[in-house]
């Protein structure tokens, strides 16, 4: 990940104050250095993460290892609990997570739901990937696809 800045300088306290929230769409762990009006004009110093553009299964890898590792070190009770340890990595990715880490004795566990997701798609051939991409990367048998889908896949 890198690290990026930010500097708003504006007239205007709403106008520095919507920059300031699109600033903190695009990045990570957001963080504002400073704050002040100075000769006539509001200043905000901006922080960030900027996560890398995850063009492939193997930079999709690294970055996750980055993520997560990050993660486990700023939270410890991720250490023992895979489910929190994903809440949070969606946390860190921006995501807007509402099920704090207390309450999640009763969600379903991430990994029967994507062993869940194979057994229906590849072993039952049902309720296939729409889109070929997805299909392609998963091996989803070619001839199974387009007889599901009749070759109406989405590329």
């Amino acid at each position: 990940m890198v690290e990026v800045t930010r500097n708003i300088v504006s007239k205007n306290l709403m106008e520095a104050l919507a920059k300031t929230i699109l600033f903190s769409r695009s990045v990570l762990y957001f963080t504002i250095k400073k704050a002040f009006f100075d000769g006539g004009v509001y200043r905000v110093e901006l922080s960030g993460l900027k996560a890398p553009v995850i063009d492939g299964i193997v930079t999709e890898h690294i970055v996750c290892k980055d993520v997560v590792d990050n993660v486990l070190d700023r939270v410890v009770e991720t250490r023992d609990n895979d489910l929190v340890l994903l809440l949070e990595v969606w946390k860190a990715q921006g995501y807007p997570v509402v099920v704090s880490s207390a309450n999640v004795g009763g969600l379903l566990n991430p990994e029967s739901v994507t062993r869940a997701r194979r057994v229906i798609q590849n072993d039952e051939g049902r309720l296939l990937p729409t889109s070929k991409c997805v299909a392609a990367r998963r091996g989803v048998n070619q001839e199974l696809l387009k007889n599901f889908y009749g070759g109406g896949l989405v590329e």
